[in-house]
């Protein structure tokens, strides 16, 4: 992906070849670009960790907490996402990695090409 494209808005960013090269699963790539929109609309820390409560997420979203839990593991251990709590009362904090996830989408697409 051209570097230009990478300052466009993340929701430009969110195509279709999350899911076409294998990286995601549907629902994994639907919960990504969950987290993308909500890390443009609310403020973040210096470090770029915005709050994500599990509640927000369940309320809203309509994300269970178990499936939180187990995207957040899966994209944790990927390297796309950055999770901490905060505060007190404790917080859930995530900081999502666009440049890792558009790089390993580049370097699947490239060895399939």
């Amino acid at each position: 992906m051209s570097s230009a494209l990478r300052h466009l808005p993340p929701v430009i960013l969110f195509r279709k070849d999350y899911v076409s090269s294998g990286l995601f699963t549907r629902i994994q790539a639907l919960f990504m670009l969950d987290l993308i929109e909500l890390s443009r609309i609310i403020d973040k820390t210096p470090d770029d960790f915005f709050p994500c409560p599990v509640q927000y997420l369940k309320e809203s979203l309509s994300w269970d907490s178990d499936t939180q839990s187990r995207m957040l593991s899966h994209l944790t251990e990927k390297g796309f996402v950055d999770v901490k709590r905060m505060g007190l009362p404790s917080c859930r904090y995530v900081r999502v990695h666009i440049d890792k996830i558009e790089d390993a989408i580049d370097q699947l697409t490239d060895t399939t090409t």
